[in-house]
């Protein structure tokens, strides 16, 4: 039996041809071809900074005695610490003087004290205590102005920034400022404003809360460091026969009673508390 040998060249040829089309593909792609691209949800900046559901909380800013309690924190991604910023209370004015036609003194403003509290875990919710400070009132013993406090729970950080003093009764002597924490690194804290001594027939100024730069005196505040804010003013003192001003932005001491005996001095104003990224 003889073998078609024109067949067989024939299908070597289209053997043939179907490797060399092959070859010449893949020698034409070399030229061309390029790594692939891997991608990692993680290796992203973008993915990396977000939470998913979890939203963080941001800035939270706290002005009045009754946002005190229980608080929950949650961080954001890529977030490992905050700057917790505090102010005391302001103090209470003294009442005007009947017998000598002088004011009454200032209340004292509330101090400042910041840091940073670190080693926080992004996208994790914490808890805290938060204590604003309670300004100072006519309300016997209760002159003096609050501290302000945030207690953290983990890791276990307390921070207090003291209130001002008040004035007791029909005292033309201005109350001196809250005083300034305890130093140390990262911390930066200041004491609050001194209340000013009563003239004669106006009540003084109250002390400035102190600012994140320095403390204040009387009705100025403290300056600014730029990033966390400057102390309030003061209240200002009363007028002959009037009140005194009661101090409205936080940390403010209360303004002196004018003469007369009947007109009390201002209440201090309350504390404040700020909880930032850094």
């Amino acid at each position: 039996m003889h073998e078609d040998t024109s067949a067989n060249d024939a299908r070597a040829r289209r053997g043939m041809d179907r490797r060399t089309m092959i070859k010449a593909a893949g020698i034409a792609g070399l030229g061309a071809w390029t790594a692939p691209m891997i991608v990692d949800s993680m290796a992203s900046p973008v993915a990396a900074e977000s939470c998913g559901a979890t939203t963080p909380t941001g800035t939270a800013t706290f002005t009045l005695n009754t946002n005190s309690g229980v608080k929950t924190y949650t961080t954001g991604g890529g977030q490992t610490s905050v700057f917790v910023s505090l102010w005391g209370a302001g103090g209470r004015g003294g009442t005007g003087g009947a017998a000598n036609f002088t004011g009454g003194g200032g209340g004292g403003g509330g101090a400042f004290y910041g840091t940073t509290i670190s080693g926080l875990t992004p996208c994790t919710t914490y808890t805290y205590t938060l204590t604003v400070g309670r300004g100072g009132t006519n309300t016997g013993g209760l002159e003096s102005g609050g501290f302000s406090r945030v207690v953290w729970s983990s890791p276990s950080v307390t921070l207090t920034a003291n209130g001002g003093n008040g004035v007791v009764g029909a005292s033309t002597t201005g109350a001196t400022g809250g005083a300034a924490g305890a130093t140390g690194p990262g911390i930066t804290t200041f004491k609050g404003g001194d209340g000013g001594t009563g003239a004669t027939n106006n009540g003084q100024p109250g002390g400035g809360s102190a600012g994140s730069g320095s403390a204040a005196t009387g009705q100025s505040p403290g300056n600014s460091d730029g990033t966390h804010g400057a102390g309030a003013s003061g209240a200002a003192g009363g007028a002959s026969n009037a009140v005194g001003n009661p101090g409205i932005t936080p940390g403010s001491g209360g303004g002196g009673g004018g003469k007369g005996g009947s007109f009390s001095g201002g209440n201090g104003a309350d504390g404040k508390v700020v909880i930032s990224p850094s």
